[in-house]
């Protein structure tokens, strides 16, 4: 096309990067909050350390059950990375992540770290209906 004195632009769309999916995260329960009643409001930047904290020990059960033959989450691994870093399957977590204390859920996650790898196919299942329904 240059050839021809035709200017062009490309792109690549590529998955969230984990810095990137915390950000979003945020910016999604912000949205979330803008619609909701003051007391329905979640505090995901006022408790920020247990706000990330659940974050990654959702992200370690998940990563856990998509690949399950690695042995720590890495976003380096493709699965992990195209699964956890789909914006779609990220605004449903936004959605879990919405709680009133997230040092509970903290509490939760860390109590039944291999929930999500022993009911896969539940999980699978919820989450692909939110996906389609949003």
């Amino acid at each position: 096309m240059r050839l021809k004195g035709v200017s062009y632009a490309s792109y690549v769309v590529d998955f969230f990067t984990e810095e990137g999916v915390v950000e979003f995260l945020g910016l999604q329960l912000d949205d979330m909050n803008r619609s909701a009643p003051v007391a329905e409001r979640v505090h995901h930047r006022t408790y920020r350390d247990a706000f990330d904290e659940a974050i990654r020990l959702l992200f370690d059960a998940l990563a856990k059950a998509v690949a399950p033959d690695v042995d720590e989450h890495s976003w380096v691994d493709v699965r992990i990375r195209s699964f956890l870093g789909y914006a779609p399957v990220l605004s449903v977590l936004a959605r879990y992540l919405r709680v009133g204390n997230y040092q509970a859920l903290c509490e939760e996650l860390r109590s039944s770290p291999s929930w999500f790898a022993s009911n896969k196919s539940a999980w699978l299942a919820t989450l692909g209906r939110c996906v389609l329904d949003s």
